[in-house]
């Protein structure tokens, strides 16, 4: 497992948000040094699982939440929200004389509608650990390793996420921009030129 290689370091930018100040290959890196490490978990379609395997799989995430110290559980979009663009259009409904733009107006809020059902299921699960910033490589490895192992015995199918899932984590948490999946590492980098 090539989890924390010290030999690979990248070069860390410095991310001054939410007491975030690098985005790794494997973690995110805060103040004072604090290391918050995130797992992917698959979501699941429990309305087709029986009631036996949906038990075990609760079963199955109590346990992992009850073995592993100080983990914490996220669920965020990984669709885009178009309320805003719903509202404007409301308005625009409202104010609208002519009936052949309030037909497109209706049009467009159906079309809207009709993105929200088909991705009312995108939800993503994340698993976070937080570790200080004087709890050594060696420890952090083991509970990784250890979280892994239990909610993959627990029926979860989880994945340490990557330092593209953490920019994407924050790419929605912050801008709800889930498209954006080429997110430099440190914002305008791409615009200027290297010396």
């Amino acid at each position: 497992m090539s989890f924390f290689d010290n030999s690979n370091k990248k070069k860390q930018n410095t991310l001054n948000v939410m007491g975030i100040t690098s985005v790794l290959d494997d973690y995110l890196l805060g103040i004072n040094q604090a290391k918050y490490i995130f797992f992917v978990v698959k979501p699941l379609n429990i309305s087709v699982l029986s009631n036996e395997i949906v038990t075990s799989k609760i079963i199955g995430l109590t346990t992992t939440l009850k073995t592993i110290e100080n983990i914490e559980i996220l669920c965020i979009n990984s669709s885009q929200s178009y309320e805003k663009n719903k509202e404007f259009l409301k308005q625009r409904l409202e104010k609208e004389t002519k009936p052949a733009i309030k037909k497109l107006l209706i049009q467009d809020m159906q079309f809207l509608d009709q993105i929200r059902i088909s991705m009312s299921t995108s939800r993503e699960f994340l698993l976070c650990l937080r570790f200080a910033n004087n709890t050594g490589m060696d420890a952090i490895s083991m509970v990784v390793k250890r979280t892994i192992q239990t909610s993959t015995e627990g029926g979860l199918t989880t994945t340490l996420a990557t330092k593209n899932d953490l920019k994407r984590l924050l790419s929605i948490y912050y801008e709800q921009n889930v498209f954006d999946d080429t997110t430099p590492d440190v914002e305008g980098k791409q615009y200027c030129e290297e010396v």
